[in-house]
């Protein structure tokens, strides 16, 4: 028996279950077959929201992407 099949919002692709990506944000399922198809669609979608509106969760998330390369490059420093 065939697996789920899910199709590519931004290319149409079919692709199988266990395969692409695959987010549920609220009410909606978004399906990419590829991580280009998905950063094509969310590129697209943050330039259509204010800044304003998206500003404390972008500071954030780069904040706390900051602090994983500091752990990162503590963990790995020579020590003497």
């Amino acid at each position: 028996m065939p697996g789920k099949k899910h199709v590519c919002i931004v290319c149409g692709k079919a692709f199988p279950e266990g395969q692409g990506i695959v987010l549920t944000l609220g009410d909606y399922t978004l399906t990419f077959h590829s991580k280009a198809c998905a950063l094509k669609f969310f590129n697209a979608l943050l330039h259509k929201i204010s800044f304003d509106l998206i500003r404390s969760a972008v500071e954030d998330t780069v904040e706390e992407f900051k602090s994983r390369l500091r752990e990162e490059f503590k963990r790995k420093a020579k020590k003497i």
